[in-house]
């Protein structure tokens, strides 16, 4: 059976058109229009179109947890990732997923990589610990 406003061939149980969204309220073809699909009058509204599915991007979502949960380099490795592929993909969402996840990151990374300095510093700039002197307890 096939819609009368747009031709599509339309499955048994159907309510609306898969293709054009209309009512097809027991009003089909059952065989091929032979002009094929009808075009919309001029200045009437286009059919009814479902935008693509779209699905968040895993590597936006992973790349946000790790960074939540301070796992600094996957969390920039991940974000980057996201990035890249929610720019080529339309069907991807999640670019501020992977942003925020990125961005958490390199925040977490300079933390750590400060911490470690500031320890570094700490522990050999004092020459009275004992351990390093050389002196004997």
């Amino acid at each position: 059976m096939y819609c009368i406003n747009c031709g599509r061939q339309s499955i048994t149980g159907d309510v609306y058109c898969r293709e054009c969204g209309k009512p097809l309220n027991g009003e089909m073809l059952t065989a091929v229009p032979a002009s094929g699909p009808t075009a919309p009058a001029p200045g009437a509204a286009a059919p009814f179109q479902s935008a693509p599915a779209t699905k968040t991007n895993g590597f936006s979502i992973a790349a946000l947890v790790l960074g939540i949960l301070g796992i600094w380099l996957l969390a920039i490795i991940f974000g980057a990732v996201g990035i890249s592929q929610t720019k080529k993909e339309s069907n991807y969402t999640g670019r501020g997923l992977a942003i925020a996840g990125l961005v958490l990151g390199i925040v977490v990374g300079v933390l750590w990589v400060a911490f470690f300095a500031w320890v570094l510093y700490a522990v050999f700039s004092h020459n009275s610990l004992p351990f390093f002197s050389g002196s004997q307890v």
